[in-house]
C-alpha cells in the first residue's frame, strides 16, 4: 500500500547535373544567389518549413580527444530556422555565439549548396570511421523539399589516412565535407549582403554544463568557479564520472560571460580542480535532454521529450495524484540514503519557478520505506509549448543530484477552434 502525504514546503530542380559545388564558389560578397546572377524562379526554390520555431538547418559537432566529458553532447554550431533566424558559433579570438537573419532568397542559397549541388539527401545516415581516435562527428540535420535526413559524419576535416572512407562512400563524404566547409565558415558579420543580417551576441536561457574533477597540470590556470547557487565540488559524478546539471537564467547568462562556448575550461572550487564544457539549448526546443536518471530516480512522467495534452491528466493515479511525477527508490547500494539535508528533501522547479511548497508526496508503509515519489499538479493548465522541469535533491552523504527533463505541452484543440469562431 501507499500512503499519500502533502508537505508545505516543489522545443524541382534547378541544377539536378552538378555532383560537387561549394556555396563558398558560388556565393560573392556582393550578391545573394550562387553564380551572382538573377535569384531562382519561384517555380525552382525549395520548400521548407517557414515558422520560427522550424529547425530546417543544423551542424552540430561531437566528439574529440576528451570523450569521457563530451559523451552525448552534441554541441550546435549552425542552427537555420523556417523563419530566417540563425543561430551560430564562431571560434576565437572573436567567437562565441551569435544571432543573424537570412533573407528567404539566402535562405535557398544555402538549401541549393545543401539539397541539391551536394545531393545530400543521397547521403547514408552514418558515416563511420574506426582508423581516427581524436576526430570529430559532424551531425547534419536537414528538412527541406519534402523531406528530412539525419547525418552523422566522423572525421570530415582534411587529413584522414588513406583507406579509412571506403571506395563507395568517397564521392557522398567529399560532399558532406564540402557542405560543412561552407556552413560552418558562414558569418553574417562580414558578408556584405542585404540578405544577411547580424544582430549580435546570443547568450541561452538555458545550458546542460558537464563536469568532473581531473588532474591537471595546468590546474595553476583555473579559474574561480563562479556560481554561488550550484556547488560543483559537491555533484555527485554519476554518469561516467561525469556530473551534468542544467543551467537557467541567471546562472546561464553568468556561466556564459566567464566561459565562451565552444572550449574546454578549467575552474577551481573548495581546493579542488575540475575540467568542464556546456551545451547551449536552444530557442523553441521540446526534444528530449536525453540526460542519464540519478541512480534514486526510478521514473519519470511524462517522459523527458514527451508531447500531452492539457485535456488529458498527465498522470492520473488514485495514490499519487495527478500532474508531473516522479518516483523514488531509495536503495542504500546507491547511496547512504535520502535525509534532512540543508536542501529540501526534494525540491522541484518548473519553468525556474520552485513549486516545492505545493508537492504532492507519497511513500511506501514499510520502515524506512523503500520506494517513493512526488507530483506537481499544475494549478491552472500550463501554456502550449515547451516546459522544462528540474528535480534537485541531497542525500545523507552530503552529494547533490539534480535531473531536468523536457515536455511539451499541446495545444487545446477545442480552445483552439472556440478562439477562432
Amino acid at each position: 500500500m501507499r500512503s499519500r502525504w502533502r508537505l508545505l514546503s516543489i522545443f524541382t530542380a534547378l541544377m539536378a547535373v552538378l555532383p560537387l559545388v561549394a556555396l563558398a564558389a558560388c556565393h560573392s560578397q556582393g550578391g545573394s544567389t550562387p553564380d551572382g546572377g538573377e535569384t531562382p524562379r519561384p517555380s525552382s526554390r525549395i520548400q521548407h518549413p517557414s515558422g520560427g520555431s522550424d529547425v530546417i538547418l543544423q551542424v552540430s559537432r561531437s566528439g574529440g580527444l576528451l570523450t569521457w566529458l563530451y559523451h552525448g553532447m552534441d554541441f550546435p554550431r549552425f542552427t537555420l530556422y523556417g523563419d530566417g533566424t540563425l543561430i551560430y558559433w564562431r571560434p576565437a579570438p572573436e567567437g562565441g555565439l551569435f544571432k543573424g537573419r537570412l533573407t528567404e532568397d539566402a535562405i535557398q542559397e544555402l538549401l541549393q549548396l545543401v539539397v541539391r549541388d551536394n545531393r545530400f539527401f543521397d547521403s547514408k545516415t552514418d558515416y563511420t570511421n574506426q582508423r581516427v581516435v581524436d576526430g570529430l562527428t559532424t551531425i547534419f540535420n536537414v528538412r527541406a523539399d519534402g523531406r528530412e535526413l539525419t547525418v552523422r559524419a566522423y572525421g570530415l576535416e582534411p587529413g584522414l589516412p588513406d583507406g579509412a572512407v571506403p571506395n563507395e562512400d568517397r564521392e557522398q563524404f567529399a560532399r558532406l565535407a564540402a557542405i560543412q566547409e561552407r556552413i560552418l565558415s558562414l558569418d553574417p558579420r562580414i558578408i556584405d549582403s542585404p540578405d544577411y543580417q547580424w544582430e549580435g551576441a546570443w547568450v541561452p536561457a538555458s545550458l546542460t554544463l558537464a563536469v568532473r574533477q581531473v588532474e591537471e597540470p595546468q590546474a595553476w590556470q583555473a579559474s574561480p568557479w563562479p556560481l554561488t547557487s550550484i556547488r560543483i565540488d559537491r555533484l555527485v559524478p554519476y554518469d561516467r564520472g561525469v556530473a551534468r546539471i542544467v543551467l537557467m537564467g541567471e546562472d546561464a547568462q553568468t556561466l556564459v560571460d566567464n566561459f565562451p562556448y565552444g572550449q574546454y575550461h578549467l575552474v577551481r572550487a573548495n581546493n579542488a580542480t575540475f575540467g568542464m564544457v556546456y551545451k547551449p539549448h536552444l530557442p523553441y526546443d521540446g526534444s528530449p535532454l536525453e540526460l542519464p536518471l540519478p541512480p534514486h530516480i526510478a521514473s519519470i512522467s511524462p517522459e523527458d521529450g514527451s508531447a500531452v495534452s492539457n485535456e488529458e491528466p498527465i498522470v492520473d493515479d488514485d495514490q499519487i495524484g495527478k500532474g508531473v511525477c516522479a518516483t523514488f527508490q531509495f536503495q542504500p547500494v546507491h547511496a547512504p540514503g535520502m535525509g534532512d539535508t540543508p536542501l529540501p528533501l526534494i525540491a522541484m522547479f518548473v519553468d525556474q519557478v520552485d513549486v516545492t511548497a505545493v508537492l504532492g508526496f507519497w511513500s511506501t508503509e514499510d520502515l524506512p520505506p523503500s520506494q517513493g515519489g512526488v507530483c506537481y499538479a499544475p494549478p491552472a493548465p500550463l501554456s502550449p509549448g515547451p516546459h522544462v522541469v528540474t528535480l534537485r535533491y541531497r542525500d545523507l552523504a552530503g552529494g547533490e543530484y539534480a535531473y531536468t527533463w523536457r515536455i511539451t505541452i499541446l495545444e487545446d484543440v477545442q480552445s483552439s477552434a472556440s478562439a477562432s469562431r
